[in-house]
């Protein structure tokens, strides 16, 4: 199973709740800013619906987005 599928599986139960952390590093090591999001159960229905509202946030912190794959990586 993948995740995303996982995050959509989990969201279908009642009364659950999506609520997106981005954590904006400040300039000059002055800390963070925190911005939340609920986002409804509906807009994450599917994992493509998921990857949709991560494409925005970072769309919308680019300088704040890091992600590392080593293909390669032996066990």
């Amino acid at each position: 199973m993948y995740p995303m599928t996982l995050v959509s599986q989990l969201l279908s139960r009642d009364a659950t709740r999506l609520i997106v952390l981005v954590a904006e590093r400040l300039a000059g090591g002055q800390g963070f800013d925190v911005h939340l999001k609920v986002v409804s159960p509906d807009a994450v229905s599917s994992p493509a619906k998921l990857n949709q509202v991560l494409e925005a946030l970072v769309t919308q912190f680019p300088l704040q987005y890091m992600c590392s794959y080593n293909r390669y990586k032996q066990p």
